[in-house]
């Protein structure tokens, strides 16, 4: 189970997030996310983690740049679909 989401950033379209957790260490952890809605219930929608995993950072600062990094190449790899 994951400690309290501190921070969320979202692309413009929506179609990818990234949370920042501030764990009981002091680290920050990083995930990116895409919206999936491929569901079981039609209309069933959600954010999915990515599959590589979690990142981590130092200061919430240095979170938020990975954060926007991994934005960044979540959109730009949806760009030519």
């Amino acid at each position: 189970m994951r400690e309290p989401v501190v921070y969320t950033g979202t692309s413009r379209d929506r179609s990818a997030r990234f949370e920042v957790v501030e764990r009981r260490d002091g680290l920050y952890e990083i995930w990116g996310q895409y919206f999936q809605t491929d569901g079981f219930y039609p209309g069933e929608s959600w954010y999915a983690d990515i599959r590589d995993g979690a990142h981590f950072a130092s200061t919430l600062e240095a979170a938020i740049q990975i954060g926007e990094e991994i934005l960044r190449n979540l959109t730009d790899a949806n760009a030519g679909e």
